[in-house]
Parts: structure tokens; C-alpha cells; sequence
């Protein structure tokens, strides 16, 4: 007997061997389903890709929450103080003090795209 074409379906250059189950709500699997479909894909391949090239974003460690902390706390109390100076009419303080609190502001969100991965 030799080793001829017997019909059928050609075999895969490369066989997936290994099977992994995950729990979705309805909902979850909808926005899956229409996302793969966005993407001319079907559930699995889209969540394949999905895993392998997708970025995750780590959470912040437990001792980066002290920083955060400490920094909206700083910039609560530059908010209070310009306001303050605001209504006391020292304008030169405030001005400086409205800059500082946009700098803090700005390196919040810096660090919050960063955790979000943007």
C-alpha cells in the first residue's frame, strides 16, 4: 500500500493540540462576537489574537498606592491654598500655585495612560 491521497480534508501545517476554556456573561460574549466580526474573524481566532498580542497592564503594587495617595493629597491642598489666595487677591501666588497644581495634574494622568496602556 502506499502513501496516496485518500480525499479528505488536508491536514494543518501546524495542530493545535491543547484546549482552554473560559467563562464569559452573555454580555461579554456578545461584545466578543461582535468584535471578531469587526475584525472578519471568528470567536476563537479573534481571541487568540487577542491573547497573543494583546497588551496587558500591570496593576499598580500596593506601595505605589501610598505615592498616589500622597500626591492627590498634596494637590487637594494647593487647590485649597489657591483658592485661597484667590479670594485674598495675591494674584503673582496664585498664578504659581495654579501651575504647580497643573503640573501634579498632568503627571496624574501621565501615570494613569501608562497603567492603562496608552
Amino acid at each position: 500500500m502506499s502513501d496516496t491521497n485518500h480525499g479528505g480534508r488536508p491536514k494543518k501545517p501546524v495542530k493545535k493540540e491543547w484546549r482552554i476554556t473560559i467563562r464569559l456573561t452573555e454580555a461579554e460574549r456578545y461584545i466578543l462576537k461582535g468584535k471578531a466580526r469587526e475584525a472578519g474573524t471568528n470567536l476563537a481566532n479573534y481571541i487568540r489574537a487577542a491573547a497573543i498580542k494583546g497588551k496587558v497592564v500591570a496593576r499598580p503594587h500596593v506601595k505605589d498606592h501610598g505615592f498616589f495617595r500622597q500626591v492627590i493629597g498634596i494637590s487637594t491642598n494647593l487647590n485649597q491654598v489657591a483658592r485661597a489666595v484667590n479670594k485674598q487677591g495675591i494674584l503673582p501666588l496664585y498664578t504659581k500655585l495654579k501651575e504647580i497644581i497643573r503640573f501634579f495634574d498632568e503627571q496624574m494622568k501621565q501615570v494613569k495612560n501608562d497603567q492603562q496602556g496608552n
